[in-house]
C-alpha cells in the first residue's frame, strides 16, 4: 500500500462516518417530531377546554362588574337627583 491508498482509506472512512452520523441525526430528528406532534394532540383538547373556561369565567366578572357599575351609577344619578331637589350642591 502506497500513501494515496492509505490516504484514499481514509477519507472513505471519514465519508461513511459522515453519513452514519447524518442517518443518526435525522433519526433522531424524526422520533423529536413524532414525539412533539403527539405532545400537541395531547395538548389541544386541554387547551381549547381551558379557553373556554376562561370565557366564561371572563364573562361573569364582566357581567359582575357592569352590574357594580350600572348600581353606582344609579345611586350617583338619585343622589343627585335627591340634593338637586333639596338644593344642596353635590
Amino acid at each position: 500500500m502506497d500513501t494515496d491508498d492509505i490516504l484514499q482509506k481514509q477519507v472513505e472512512q471519514l465519508e461513511k462516518e459522515k453519513r452514519e452520523l447524518q442517518e443518526r441525526l435525522k433519526s433522531q430528528d424524526k422520533k423529536v417530531d413524532y414525539f412533539i406532534r403527539a405532545k400537541r394532540l395531547e395538548e389541544i383538547p386541554l387547551l381549547e377546554a381551558y379557553a373556554a373556561e376562561q370565557s366564561v369565567t371572563k364573562r361573569e366578572q364582566w357581567e359582575t362588574l357592569e352590574a357594580d357599575r350600572v348600581c353606582t351609577l344609579c345611586y350617583y344619578s338619585w343622589a343627585e337627583d335627591l340634593f338637586g331637589q333639596l338644593g344642596i350642591l353635590c
